[in-house]
């Protein structure tokens, strides 16, 4: 493992405390209540490059929706955690 910053350290050895010792499906229920942290953003989209946002109606390996944001340039595949949060984005 490689961290960038000492922070990045200490939040990873505050998350692995979180979840030490937690059954599947409690961390499963962490995950489903955890806000997006958008520090671990890998890219942004301009709001007015976006021409249109849909489901493809396919699901990823593990079952999850997935929906898919075009622009002029390019199609971008995103995943969603349950088909309740597909209808957020």
């Amino acid at each position: 493992m490689y961290a960038d910053t000492k922070d990045e350290i200490e939040e990873w050895v505050e998350i692995l405390n979180t979840v030490r010792g937690k059954s599947p499906e409690e961390i499963q229920q962490m995950v489903d209540v955890a806000r997006v942290n958008p520090r671990h953003a890998q890219g942004t989209i301009e709001v007015d490059d976006i021409l249109s946002v849909g489901p493809t109606n396919t699901t990823d390996v593990d079952g999850h929706p997935t929906f898919a944001v075009m622009t002029s340039d390019q199609v971008l595949k995103f995943v969603a955690l349950h088909h309740a949060n597909l209808e957020d984005w």
